[in-house]
């Protein structure tokens, strides 16, 4: 059975060949060549799920990185632009996860906390950034400061 299925694999992936011409060319039915390509496709599927489900894991943990990164910078030198970086990345992630408020309107209380915690921290971040400008001028070491809910290179 393995041997046939690496044969439907691929003359069903590889040479684009349909179900029925397979079964003629495998000598078997065409009700067995359905059951390989519907196996198959679950393993392709199965992988697939899996490849995507760990990319997703880098690219928050790259998200993670880059602000604390950025929490880092702005500890340091207190350039509004950090903040803005900061807040920036934070919708980012709350969007990639599927935090973002548009599309949590109808969820569970336990979705809705989540929901309101990301607010809560876009909301500190935000006042941060107001008081930064005040105590900052409209530019720092020389260079014009981003709109808000804009990304620069700092």
């Amino acid at each position: 059975m393995a041997m046939r299925r690496e044969q439907v694999q691929a003359m069903y992936f590889g040479l684009r060949q349909d179900g029925r011409t397979i079964a003629r060319a495998l000598h078997v039915s065409d009700a067995t060549i359905s059951r390989d390509i519907a196996y198959l496709m679950a393993e392709h599927r199965k992988r697939f799920e899996a490849a995507k489900d760990e990319h997703r894991a880098r690219e928050l943990a790259d998200l993670e990185e880059m602000e604390a990164d950025c929490a880092r910078q702005w500890e340091n030198t207190h350039k509004e632009v950090w903040l803005r970086h900061r807040l920036e990345i934070k919708r980012r992630r709350a969007a990639y996860m599927g935090l973002d408020a548009a599309q949590l309107r109808d969820v569970t209380l336990h979705g809705s906390d989540l929901l309101r915690a990301v607010d809560d921290e876009i909301a500190r971040l935000e006042v941060e950034i107001k008081a930064a400008a005040k105590e900052r001028p409209a530019t720092d070491e020389g260079h014009e400061l981003p709109a808000a809910g804009t990304t620069a290179t700092p």
